[in-house]
């Protein structure tokens, strides 16, 4: 294990996507304990939902959805964090139509003539003045720390990206049934029979997610969501008030490259190779405990 720490020396400023400055690697394998569906948007005649599957019929896990749920996660809990007043981090909700006064975010956009829409529409006039510099310049000023890790608009893109997750071990799939229950009598309603494939607990899953260009505040708000993850916190998929979707990461490790380092970048692009790495969990803790108030006690 490299004695460097993971944490950058920036933890506020703002990197631009076109300057190389680092790259992390984290991975691990990703167990249901519980049964998962999530679903492909077709059917069989066997079952009403078929799960989603690669093209040799193996279950996978979507990186769009498990990257959905942990932004969705993580910025609940920042809300959380932030309204105890145990961090000035926040998150714009992107579907909120009211912020905070004086809060504009140009990743929410939902509410037409909100201040936070008209800026986005202010940069989408600069853009094509041909001012992308004072684009770049006043950018940050107008991005929440949510859209700052996950992209905001046409005009910052995510700097976290979760390919599929593709089956290690197990991939067992069942049917499972479902009826609507009549609210009055508290018995299955007549007609309202449904059900759905899922992939049994116990199946594996190949975990990883490739970050560039971190800055303390990006790790940090990670880790809210790394943390549930390796907690068991995070369910994905449909039918998770129903007990579907449980999981937990494990064998858990990040890794990574300084860009800006000469000889770490010669040798990342000749072998691939991560010259630092940590176990997930330390990474976690120690992001964690860097931007939470050191007495938290009440």
């Amino acid at each position: 294990m490299s004695a460097t720490s993971t944490i950058p020396n920036n933890f506020t400023q703002l990197v631009a996507h076109n300057q190389p400055v680092n790259r992390y690697r984290f991975h691990g394998r990703l167990r249901l304990t519980h049964a998962m569906h999530i679903g492909s948007g077709r059917g069989s005649e066997a079952t009403d939902a078929l799960v989603a599957a690669d093209a040799h019929g193996y279950p996978i896990i979507p990186g769009s959805s498990l990257r959905g749920a942990f932004r969705s996660l993580t910025e609940r809990m920042l809300a959380g964090l932030n309204e105890a007043g145990l961090t000035t981090f926040w998150a714009c909700q992107l579907y909120e139509t009211q912020l905070k006064a004086g809060q504009v975010c140009i990743g929410n956009t939902s509410l037409k003539g909100s201040p936070s829409e008209k800026t986005y529409q202010d940069f989408l006039k600069l853009q094509e003045a041909g001012k992308s510099e004072q684009v770049w310049q006043d950018l940050p000023a107008y991005l929440c720390d949510s859209c700052r890790v996950f992209g905001a608009g046409t005009f910052w893109a995510s700097k976290i990206r979760m390919p599929d997750l593709r089956l290690l071990e197990g991939g067992a799939v069942q049917i499972r049934h479902g009826v609507g229950i009549h609210r009055d009598t508290g018995t299955a309603a007549p007609k309202i029979k449904y059900d759905r494939q899922v992939v049994e607990a116990g199946s594996i899953f190949d975990f990883e997610a490739i970050g560039e260009n971190l800055t303390n505040s990006d790790l940090a708000l990670l880790s809210i969501g790394f943390s549930q993850l390796l907690a068991g916190e995070l369910p994905l998929g449909g039918g998770t008030g129903r007990g579907l979707g449980g999981c937990i990461l494990e064998d858990a490790q990040v890794e990574w490259v300084r860009l800006s380092n000469r000889d770490e970048l010669v040798n990342y692009l000749i072998q691939h190779a991560y010259p630092h790495k940590e176990l997930l969990s330390d990474m976690v803790n120690s992001s964690i405990k860097s931007f939470l108030p050191k007495d938290t006690g009440g």
